[in-house]
């Protein structure tokens, strides 16, 4: 029996709320805004703040200019295997890390604090957050077609990672293992063949608001690794972002 999974990207997104001083937010933390630029206290102001006005309702591409009122996500799928395949429920397990990039152009951004040229805790030009300041920014609320069961990985804490880059990039990674139906045909029993499509979406967005792009990972083009699944001949495939 041969499976074939196939990540499928499409477009997303989503919401929460805050109006006052936060934590976070500029002028709270030594940055000020002055007669139209920013200006940061230098040893005071953080790498990067919220502004005031912050609508973390909002999505970034509705303070673009007109005409160029559009966002990318971008999405990375870190796949080693697919753990199990229920062939009487039609359904998919899949453990996974899964990574998504979107610019979000409200944030401000000190250039010259000494944290961009750091590299102790990540990347050069990239600060590494806490998970948990996500919820004081906006998100995308996505969807996956065909889910079952979407399960976070958690021993302290959530197994997930949040870095702010230089270029207003938010990168959010987490730790998951997705349960997908798939439909099947075993009239070829047992040389049948399925094709699942892994497919992501928005409930508010279409390709007019929000575009969507792809990188997948596969650790077996480096490693020994071994599947678990030893019933079943398992090949990932990458389509192309529609």
């Amino acid at each position: 029996m041969s499976l074939y999974l196939i990540p499928v990207l499409l477009s997303f997104l989503s919401i929460s709320s805050a109006s006052q001083c936060k934590p976070l937010q500029c002028g709270c933390m030594g940055a000020h805004l002055f007669e139209g630029s920013w200006l940061f206290q230098q040893g005071k102001s953080p790498p990067w703040c919220i502004p005031k006005s912050y609508e973390v309702q909002k999505p970034p591409f509705l303070y673009k200019a007109v005409g160029n009122q559009k966002m990318n996500l971008v999405f990375g799928f870190t796949i080693r295997e697919v753990s199990e395949v229920k062939d009487s429920d039609q359904v998919l397990t899949i453990p996974m890390y899964l990574s998504i990039h979107w610019i979000e152009n409200r944030l401000v951004i000190d250039p010259n604090h000494r944290s961009w040229s750091d590299n102790s805790t990540g990347p050069t030009n990239e600060t590494t957050e806490e998970a948990e300041t996500l919820k004081n920014l906006w998100r995308p609320n996505l969807e996956i077609y065909g889910l079952e069961a979407f399960n976070n990985h958690k021993i302290l804490g959530e197994m997930a990672g949040l870095r702010i880059t230089k270029g207003k990039v938010v990168k959010y990674d987490i730790k998951v293992t997705v349960e997908i139906s798939c439909q099947m045909d075993f009239t070829q029993y047992p040389f049948d063949e399925h094709v699942c499509a892994f497919q992501m979406g928005s409930y508010f967005y279409d390709k007019n608001s929000m575009t969507c792009s792809s990188t997948y990972f596969d650790p077996a083009d480096e490693t020994d690794f071994l599947e678990r699944n030893l019933q079943y001949t398992i090949t990932f495939r990458k389509l192309s972002a529609r």
